[in-house]
């Protein structure tokens, strides 16, 4: 799905905590601002990683984005 600018993780994180059991993971990425994560929900915990620009640069360059 799509959402504007950013990515979804409050949405991740309060579904996470209404259904324990479900293990969440989804990845972003938006090309004209250089945002890349991942987030998780996994046991109602939920977490966000985020990748520098430079680490973005990088995959792209590897072609991995």
């Amino acid at each position: 799905f799509i959402t504007a600018w950013y990515p979804p993780s409050l949405w991740v994180k309060n579904i996470g905590k209404l259904f324990k059991n479900l293990d969440i993971h989804l990845s972003y990425y938006e090309p004209r601002l250089l945002l890349y994560g991942d987030l998780y929900s996994v046991n109602g915990k939920f977490k966000h990683k985020k990748y520098s620009k430079r680490k973005i640069k990088k995959l792209f360059k590897r072609g991995e984005l």
